[in-house]
């Protein structure tokens, strides 16, 4: 914006000049965010009014401030159950069980739901206790980004043909394929391979993951949902 404006106008301002600014500019647009918050149990109250099969859950805390909320609207939930690829992508190392519970029951359905997280150790826990006939898999991104920056004592080229490796043991199909793979990693650096054979492997390698991943391997459809709503979420919440 800094930028922008000198570029437009040839004024060059001082950054707390151009932030207040743009803060007066986003109240007058969109109001406050505390008249957004007072308003937010009327719009709640709203979506219960019109939406005859929905999931909403708000929490406040014990000063009565507002903390989260749970939306599952009738389309979303009939569109999950319905279109016959029932896999979820979570993002967000801080969800707790009371988010998956309202989840559970926001989706209503018995079958075997597949997630896809960034293997923090809270979500692997919290799945496995709220969808027990469920399986939770590794995001391959992760998994990579974790074991290169473990190989920090290892020739660039040699980690590069790990990685290489590695990532043909997340995509196979085949358990040979898989071993052929693991052999490879071992041949290369004993580190890595002691690293990838404890990482628990039957939750991000394709081959022995007993769910159905349904060639998704990676959380990026969480990234793309969060770069899509980047500027909205500026906003305030109503």
């Amino acid at each position: 914006m800094i930028k922008d404006i000198a570029q437009d106008y040839g004024i060059k301002l001082p950054n707390l000049k151009v932030w207040r600014g743009k803060e007066i500019a986003m109240i007058e647009l969109h109001g406050t965010e505390e008249d957004a918050y007072n308003r937010f149990p009327a719009y709640l109250n709203h979506l219960l009014e019109t939406n005859p099969i929905r999931h909403v859950t708000m929490q406040k805390g014990s000063d009565n401030k507002f903390r989260r909320v749970f939306i599952s609207l009738v389309a979303s939930t009939y569109g999950f159950k319905n279109g016959n690829c029932p896999i979820i992508f979570l993002d967000g190392t801080h969800l707790k069980a009371r988010f998956l519970e309202n989840l559970k029951n926001a989706i209503g359905m018995d079958q075997p739901i597949t997630f896809i997280s960034d293997r923090h150790i809270g979500l692997v826990d919290n799945v496995s206790d709220v969808f027990r006939n469920s399986h939770h898999a590794f995001c391959e991104r992760h998994m990579t980004k974790n074991l290169r920056n473990g190989m920090k004592h290892i020739r660039n080229d040699v980690k590069n043909a790990i990685i290489s490796a590695f990532q043909g043991v997340t995509r196979s199909f085949w358990r040979e394929e898989f071993n052929l793979r693991i052999a490879d990693i071992q041949n290369y650096s004993q580190e890595a391979f002691t690293w990838v054979a404890t990482s628990t492997p039957e939750r991000w390698a394709t081959s022995i993951f007993r769910g159905k991943r349904f060639g998704q391997v990676t959380t990026i459809v969480a990234d793309s949902f969060n770069n899509w709503i980047l500027e909205a979420r500026e906003l305030p919440i109503l």
